[in-house]
């Protein structure tokens, strides 16, 4: 199996990520032009740690799931309000970031967002300098909701890193 890597990504990439990701099977790195193809060599255990990888990521999944529905909060909500959070713009994000961040429709936000806000999880600001923009912000209860599940993630984040990659 060969996968093409452009030169830039090579750079970043070979150092740390590649290194980390192939560790546990041999590679051999093919130069050509600005390219690079790493040839994996795929083993049984290769195999068996693509099969765990793909089995905790699901059970993660899951896990989280059901964490998000303990606090009150459906799964969608929970992963609106660390979009809401992790947005980085103090102004919070507008709809059609959410969309992206969530991937799904715009519309498919708007309705989200509607119960949140009914939920009295996020409000909506219009923008202060085109009143067009709909920007969403956490409340304090969805703030808090958000904090607490979020300290239970990296707890269980770090628990299934060291399960999967020692």
């Amino acid at each position: 199996m060969c996968t093409r890597r452009s030169a830039r990504t090579r750079l970043s990439a070979c150092g740390s990520r590649l290194d980390q990701v192939c560790s546990f099977h041999d590679y051999d790195t093919l130069s050509r032009d600005d390219s690079i193809f790493v040839r994996v060599k795929l083993t049984d255990d290769t195999y068996a740690r693509l099969l765990a990888l793909r089995t905790g990521l699901r059970r993660f999944q899951q896990w989280s799931e059901q964490q998000a529905r303990s606090a009150g909060l459906t799964p969608a909500q929970h992963q609106l309000l660390l979009a809401v959070r992790g947005h980085g713009d103090e102004r919070g994000p507008t709809i059609g970031e959410l969309a992206d961040y969530l991937l799904v429709r715009h519309h498919s936000v708007v309705g989200l967002v509607d119960r949140a806000e009914a939920a009295g999880l996020v409000v909506r600001e219009r923008g202060l300098d085109d009143h067009r923009l709909v920007r969403v912000l956490l409340t304090d209860l969805g703030a808090e909701r958000l904090e607490t599940l979020s300290a239970l993630h990296l707890e269980e984040i770090e628990r299934l890193s060291r399960e999967l990659f020692s």
